[in-house]
């Protein structure tokens, strides 16, 4: 299965850097030294899905909002982006076609079950009836 490479992607970004540190949440973009802050010891589910997340943040040149609103706003579009990115269609529909258990879904596409969740709720009709369709084979 195709996989978006979030380490290959921050060369596209020379001027951000990442850094680990021992830290509450699993990472962070800062945007005034343009750093990612990855926490120690995800494992490598989380620290894919976590630096896609944080790159897909440098990129837009985001900061963090002090309106509630806003800023949840800013982490569901970057969610929704960083979940897309690494869970393509094709991707999804192979793993589909072997397994409909979230756990197994998430291990086959070597994400987290956040990351999972997150393109699941943000798919096009289209591609929902790509996924019942590959269900369906499955369940055959």
């Amino acid at each position: 299965m195709e996989h978006y490479d979030p380490w290959a992607a921050l060369d596209d970004l020379p001027d951000v850097t990442v850094r680990w540190r021992h830290q509450h949440p699993c990472g962070l973009y800062h945007h005034f030294d343009r750093t990612i802050s990855l926490r120690i010891g995800l494992t490598d589910a989380q620290e894919r899905c976590t630096l896609a997340h944080e790159l897909v943040h440098a990129e837009r040149g985001d900061c963090g909002l002090s309106e509630v609103a806003l800023n949840a706003r800013q982490e569901l579009i970057v969610e929704r982006e960083a979940a897309r990115r690494l869970i393509s269609l094709p991707a999804l529909t192979e793993a589909v076609r072997w397994s409909c258990h979230p756990g197994e879904l998430a291990e086959l596409l070597h994400v987290d079950l956040g990351t999972l969740r997150a393109r699941l709720r943000s798919l096009t009709d289209a591609e929902r009836l790509a996924l019942d369709e590959a269900s369906a084979e499955h369940a055959a």
